[in-house]
């Protein structure tokens, strides 16, 4: 009997060595899996910003683009409205030397200093007119077809 006992005795002491061995095993893996799960989750925290600061990049480049897109569109304006108002001044100088040219009698000295200052008047316009396109030219005129003042 003692021999029986002796037996299950070492028999438990394996089954008790094997479990330990188990549980040893199960604590190396449930700690291998703990630290994986830290490591994604710091892997998934190094994406978001990385991703986070990748677009906040790409807005701020989008509206670096946008901000000299407008100074460029507003350049263009100013631009614009400079040759319109250049052309109308050009107009209203043509218009009158034409008058002064009416007031003169034609052939006498007065009216050809009055013709000189007409043909430099339309040259003029016609400088003036060459820095505008032809749809901002027709943005200055009445439905009449006459040229805004």
């Amino acid at each position: 009997m003692a021999e029986v006992i002796a037996t299950r005795l070492a028999k438990s002491a394996k089954e008790g060595e094997t479990a330990a061995i188990i549980a040893n095993t199960a604590a190396k893996y449930a700690n291998n899996l703990i630290m994986l799960a830290a490591i994604a989750v710091i892997a998934t925290l190094a994406v978001t910003i990385y991703s986070l600061a990748k677009a906040y990049k790409a807005d701020a480049i989008a509206a670096q683009k946008a901000a000299k897109a407008a100074e460029d569109t507003a350049k263009a304006a100013n631009e614009a409205k400079t040759a319109a108002d250049n052309l109308r001044s050009s107009i209203n100088a043509y218009d009158s030397a034409v008058e002064k040219l009416n007031e003169c009698t034609k052939g006498t000295e007065e009216w050809r200093d009055a013709l000189k200052e007409v043909n430099a008047a339309a040259i003029e316009v016609l400088n003036n007119a060459g820095k505008l396109s032809a749809d901002q030219i027709n943005s200055l005129r009445n439905p009449d077809g006459s040229l805004n003042r």
